[in-house]
């Protein structure tokens, strides 16, 4: 009993002891980081103190950019509002020149147009006059006058045919006569004669009858294909009158049509060549201010710059300010730790050391008990 007694204690006393040790060590490790966590605390306030002094070197120097600014502004205002003119003035010119172009386009197309509608008028004309002609010509045939000259035509045709028929009748009379002495003693022959007569006779009423037919029939339609070719052609002739009228207005509106693109042509050119002299004017202006402020701007450009690097310096600054405030509340939560682990160890060793007393009074007490019992 006793030996397990001391067997406890001495368990007991193992670990206290190795209690004390790791809370020496977990002291030691927070005592370190205490002190690392120092120079880290210090570097910190001196950037905040930096930040401090380069914020009012920028302010210093935006105080100093505002006032060149300000005393600027109007010039700056005066060149912007120039070269704005010069942008206006090149865009007025563009659409003046691109308004010169649409307008040749017309012009082109309208004197197309006109020598179209001036050929087309001509060709009409010369239709007209043809069909004129044409129609005074049937009308002329299809005249009564005229017709009785056709008729008269037709007598002398009759009369050739009987200058013809009398040619043959004599022929007829001299071959009768060649053959008298022949037929003198044949009957037959003279009777053959005297029908052949006869039929001849016969012959020459058929073809009178049949040439006053044919007259009449040739007349009647000669007539109906004059008043027909009358009629076309007097169709013809209102048809390219009207035509001819059209085109004719047609060729009056191109014509002012042309005049007029001529006179917006002319308009345009004038506004194009003043447009250009003040575009010229502006732009010599603004060139002129342009270069009189290159050097107030090349000034404001390199106070701007160096705002711009000031305010990196600033920002980076605060980026490192961030990271070691992050990094010194790491640590405090790790101090924070190792006070947690030395304040449950001094608990243990409390509690040890309790059991110890605890293990030493009952050793004394069994001792006790045992001298008594001896």
């Amino acid at each position: 009993m006793k030996q397990k007694l001391e067997n406890e204690l001495r368990t007991v006393r193992d670990r206290l002891e190795q209690a004390q040790r790791e809370a020496k060590q977990f002291q030691d490790e927070a005592n370190r980081e205490r002190e690392n966590l120092k120079p880290l605390t210090d570097q910190i306030e001196k950037l905040k103190q930096e930040i401090t002094a380069r914020e009012k070197d920028y302010e210093t120097d935006s105080k100093e950019y505002c006032s060149n600014t300000q005393l600027s502004e109007d010039t700056f205002h005066s060149v912007d509002k120039q070269q704005n003119t010069v942008e206006n003035l090149q865009h007025r010119l563009n659409e003046c020149q691109d308004e010169e172009k649409r307008i040749d386009e017309a012009l082109n197309t309208k004197e197309q147009e006109l020598q179209c509608a001036q050929k087309q008028a001509s060709n009409i004309k010369t239709a007209l006059e043809k069909n004129q002609q044409d129609a005074l010509i049937a009308a002329t045939i299809a005249n009564p006058l005229l017709a009785a000259s056709a008729i008269a035509a037709a007598k002398a045709l009759i009369a050739t045919l009987r200058g013809e028929l009398q040619t043959t009748k004599n022929e007829l009379q001299r071959k009768t006569a060649f053959h008298q002495k022949k037929v003198a003693d044949h009957g037959k022959a003279r009777e053959k004669m005297n029908a052949a007569k006869e039929k001849l006779e016969q012959e020459k009423t058929n073809l009178t009858d049949r040439n006053q037919a044919l007259n009449q029939q040739k007349e009647r339609k000669i007539n109906q294909k004059l008043k027909s070719e009358v009629d076309n052609k007097q169709t013809l002739v209102e048809r390219d009158t009207t035509r001819l009228k059209i085109a004719d207005a047609r060729v009056t509106n191109t014509q002012a049509d042309y005049n007029k693109l001529k006179t917006q042509k002319t308009t345009a050119i004038g506004k194009s060549g003043k447009l250009s002299t003040e575009l010229e004017t502006a732009k010599k202006k603004y060139q002129d201010e342009k270069q009189k402020l290159a050097p107030k701007r090349q000034q404001i450009e390199a106070k701007r710059q160096a705002q711009n690097g000031i305010q990196t310096q600033i920002n980076t600054t605060q980026q490192q300010i961030k990271g070691l405030e992050e990094k010194a509340a790491a640590k405090r939560n790790e101090e924070s730790t190792i006070r947690g682990k030395i304040a449950n160890i001094e608990t243990t060793l409390g509690m040890l050391n309790k059991s110890e007393a605890e293990l030493e009074r009952d050793m004394h007490a069994q001792q006790k008990l045992l001298k008594e019992n001896q």
